[in-house]
């Protein structure tokens, strides 16, 4: 069954750049599976057995929205004319206040907010992310189109096959 994927999550990972490579794999994002909303996050292996493997992490509803919320962030922050490097404010936040920043940097006062805003909804989902542990491994298959566009208009989706609980 095709689920509905909302939204990829680490979308500035520099782990990956573009986030959708040219296998159509995605490192992770959130996605619908059996009536229920998951954090599904790719399993890195070199192993090429394991390529499209992915852990599914349940989600409450007011993760979910927090999810939505960085999501929104990003897809404003993709509009926006000069494309604001989040992964290095990221970084830079970690060791500094924002106002710290914000004094330093020279960037619109409105792209520097979103980026907060981004930066504390991220401490939430990884603090959820830490405390509650997936529950389900499966295969992926994802089907286009694979553009920020069709992301944000919902016509990407998933395929989970080989769905396994884990303990």
């Amino acid at each position: 069954m095709k689920e509905n994927v909302y939204c990829i999550y680490d979308i500035f990972s520099p782990r990956f750049d573009p986030i959708i490579t040219e296998s159509n794999l995605i490192d992770s994002g959130i996605a619908e599976f059996k009536k229920n909303i998951y954090y599904f996050e790719r399993l890195n292996s070199e192993n090429i057995k394991y390529f499209n493997k992915y852990y599914l992490t349940l989600l409450d509803e007011n993760i979910f929205k927090i999810f939505m919320k960085n999501w929104k962030c990003i897809t404003e922050l993709f509009n926006h004319s000069s494309l604001p490097d989040l992964y290095k404010y990221i970084i830079n936040r970690k060791y500094y206040t924002f106002n710290q920043i914000s004094l330093e940097n020279i960037l619109e006062k409105n792209m520097l907010e979103l980026m907060e805003r981004y930066f504390q909804n991220n401490l939430i989902i990884k603090n959820h992310l830490t405390n509650n542990k997936p529950k389900i491994s499966a295969n992926a298959t994802f089907i286009g189109p694979f553009t920020i566009e069709s992301m944000n208009k919902s016509e990407l989706k998933v395929e989970f096959k080989n769905i396994k609980r884990r303990k």
